[in-house]
């Protein structure tokens, strides 16, 4: 299968007349791990333009929280281990307002099972402090999702239990700015696999949203459970939409018309077994409309869902061939309406997974998983960008026939462009050599699709010369000769 794969396909139960925008480009892809399990659960952009990575490591003696920071390249300016002993699962992480970050998960302990964690950095990924909160009774205590509040506090939610008789019941857990319990509510969803909440957000009135998960209301395995509260956490209305089948909700938003879309899967509606879903309510969250997106002999599975700048929607999770037996990247762009506008995946011949995707400051899309086809070990953090989507009136890309380097500007100063074509996906890497023969710089740039590629070379910390560049592709390498003038 190749790296990537942009297919405009009509996943809506009808087609759209207008003209619409084609998928992006693929930029760069980097992964990072050891010689075992490494999975990113949450990524997001920094305010330098960079990236915050979180998630867990087994490469590093035990299941611990690993905090990567990037540059706006994708290339790791620092990490950190935190956490090990007893092992901790970070599920999101935030930059804050005083240019530090925080996450949170879960942390496992032999006699409590597992209990919430949450864990303060500085601006350099270092420890300030750290805070656990759980139940006496509770044994599968997780907390899923986190947001700094407008008073500098911090808001979780996530599920605590499992209780006799009810499950696991949704947990909504305000706290101040040293992360100090002020107050805490529960939301029963009812019996058996009771409730979870996997996204939380603060709201424009300074209350809160929940994307929560129920199996009481309508029958079905499971339903998706929209809850609005109050700013101390009280209930103010809940709505569950599902069908007779499993449907998971994943993410919540509140968009600007004062209403929300809650994105995850369903299984009771669509095209196959499992398809991404996308509902949208207003402001007392009663359903405008839904969307599904999927494909016959595929299991699509959202686990991320975030609203775009033109107040459309960008989805991203694991798509599953049922024929092909292969698991990769999936995202769907969606207009404000939930119409499909295109869908592209991301994978080679192993599993390669998405948890978490946004869209960046320069209208691209980034997205935070795990790879198995790319990686060193066993699964890798993956972090991929494309670029802004192209217009609809701009030819299509050909695939390229030969791998072929282009170097512009050439004289230059500073920087230049590396632009490149590859007629197969490959894994790519950049090297710069000085008149020595000395290697001055090399850049893996992960596994990419065939097509055009461009890469800002900077060479800020290089004097001036003349200098070698070579990239390796498809088994083979391009040379061009370059000319750094101060």
């Amino acid at each position: 299968m190749n790296v990537l794969k942009a297919v405009i396909l009509s996943l809506c139960l009808f087609s759209v007349a207008t003209a619409q925008p084609r998928p992006p480009d693929s930029l760069w892809s980097r992964t990072f791990g050891g010689i075992r399990t490494d999975e990113c659960y949450s990524v997001q952009q920094t305010s330098d333009g960079g990236y915050i990575l979180a998630g867990a490591t087994n490469s590093f003696v035990g299941d611990r929280a690993w905090l990567i920071k990037t540059d706006g390249n994708g290339d790791s300016l620092w990490s950190r281990i935190h956490g090990g002993n007893p092992p901790v699962y970070p599920y999101f992480v935030q930059q804050t307002t005083d240019g530090g970050y925080f996450l949170g998960g879960a942390i496992l302990d032999s006699l409590r099972g597992a209990e919430w964690w949450l864990l303060k950095t500085d601006a350099s990924g270092d420890s300030l402090w750290s805070r656990k909160y759980g139940t006496i009774t509770g044994h599968g205590d997780i907390c899923y999702s986190g947001s700094q509040t407008s008073d500098g506090g911090y808001i979780l939610a996530g599920c605590i239990g499992p209780f006799s008789g009810q499950g696991y019941v949704v947990w909504l857990l305000k706290t101040d700015a040293n992360g100090d319990s002020l107050w805490s509510r529960t939301f029963e969803g009812g019996s058996g696999s009771g409730g979870n909440c996997h996204d939380v957000r603060q709201t424009d009135d300074g209350g809160y949203i929940l994307g929560a998960n129920t199996n009481t209301y309508t029958g079905g395995a499971s339903d998706f459970w929209l809850i609005r509260t109050d700013s101390n956490g009280d209930s103010l209305w809940s709505r569950t939409f599902g069908g007779p089948n499993s449907d998971i909700c994943r993410s919540v938003e509140q968009t600007i018309d004062g209403g929300f879309t809650v994105g995850g899967s369903t299984g009771s509606f669509g095209n196959g077994r499992l398809d991404f879903w996308l509902v949208k309510t207003d402001a007392n969250g009663d359903c405008l409309w839904s969307r599904t997106y999927g494909r016959e002999n595929v299991d699509e599975e959202c686990y991320s869902m975030r609203q775009t700048a033109d107040g459309g929607y960008i989805l991203g999770g694991i798509w599953f061939d049922l024929v092909a037996l292969e698991e990769n990247v999936g995202l769907v762009r969606a207009d404000a309406n939930g119409d499909s506008l295109w869908s592209m995946d991301f994978g080679g011949d192993e599993h390669d997974w998405c948890f978490s995707v946004c869209q960046t400051n320069d209208g691209g899309f980034t997205f935070g998983g795990a790879t198995r086809s790319y990686g060193a070990g066993g699964f890798d953090f993956w972090l991929v960008k494309t670029g802004p989507e192209l217009a609809a009136n701009e030819p299509p890309l050909l695939c390229p026939t030969s791998f072929q380097l282009d170097i512009y500007p050439n004289p230059f100063n500073s920087t230049t462009t590396f632009a490149f074509s590859l007629p197969r996906s490959s894994p790519v890497t950049l090297s710069v050599f000085n008149t020595l023969g000395q290697r001055v710089r090399d850049v893996n740039l992960g596994g990419l699709a065939a097509g055009e590629h461009r890469y800002l070379f900077d060479a800020g910390d290089l004097p001036s010369g003349l200098y070698l560049a070579r990239i390796e592709a498809v088994g083979t390498t391009r040379t061009q000769k370059v000319v750094l003038i101060r």
